[in-house]
């Protein structure tokens, strides 16, 4: 009897004494074991979220393209205006030639229009004498007008009378909108002058030179030049 209890508690008791000096390494294969166990959930995480389309949609080419479209802001094209060609015709308000530098838009666009055009001339002769004329004078009659695409307006730079040529513009307008008068300001007289044409509008502004070679019998002679030779 005392044999058989000895045996029984003496098994116990090794169960437990084994426990207990082995116990660092109980400790090392639970955190091992703890540790695969988390290792391998974070993984399958993972892995499902890879696997996992996503909900937010990448802008096409298409899209984009209309978007930047959208918001680029339309903008009206701008005027191409040209200066280069003369001719000599009868005003019908003074019954006198004058001379018309033809200016002319050559934009393609119909939205090119040069609105509110003022043309300024200036006239100064190889000696240093000037004559300045504001607000130049249109043959269409007036002092501001619009150039649409592909039309030419006619700037009066000189008036002739009596053999003689003049810098004029229209007087009228400013006290008789109804029978706007050309009258001279200054006399153009013989030798060489540099004129310059300064045009102004809402959507323009440019400047063009010629030189003028007057002669005596009244002759003129109108080449444009990139700049004053005085």
């Amino acid at each position: 009897m005392s044999h058989s209890s000895g045996g029984f508690w003496g098994v116990e008791w090794r169960k437990v004494n084994w426990i207990s000096q082995n116990s660092d390494w109980m400790g090392i294969i639970l955190a091992a074991v703890t540790i695969v166990v988390w290792a391998f959930i974070i993984g399958w995480h993972v892995l499902w979220k890879k696997q996992t389309p996503s909900t937010t949609t990448e802008p096409s080419l298409s899209q984009s393209a209309s978007t930047s479209e959208a918001l680029t802001p339309l903008v009206d094209p701008l005027p191409e205006l040209t200066a280069s060609t003369f001719s000599v015709d009868l005003n019908p308000t003074t019954q006198r030639n004058v001379l018309l530098l033809h200016v002319q838009n050559g934009a393609t666009s119909p939205l090119a229009t040069v609105r509110n055009v003022v043309a300024d001339i200036g006239y100064k002769r190889e000696d240093g004498h000037a004559l300045w004329v504001d607000f130049g004078a249109w043959m269409e009659r007036g002092t501001i007008t619009n150039i649409e695409r592909d039309q030419t307006k006619n700037l009066v730079v000189a008036l002739t009378d009596n053999g003689k040529h003049y810098a004029a513009t229209w007087t009228g307008p400013r006290a008789n909108f109804i029978d706007p008068e050309l009258a001279p300001i200054g006399e153009l007289t013989p030798g060489r002058w540099v004129m310059s044409v300064t045009i102004n509008a809402e959507n323009y502004e440019g400047i063009f030179r010629f030189l003028l070679t007057i002669r005596r019998n009244a002759e003129i002679k109108c080449t444009a030049v990139q700049k004053s030779p005085w």
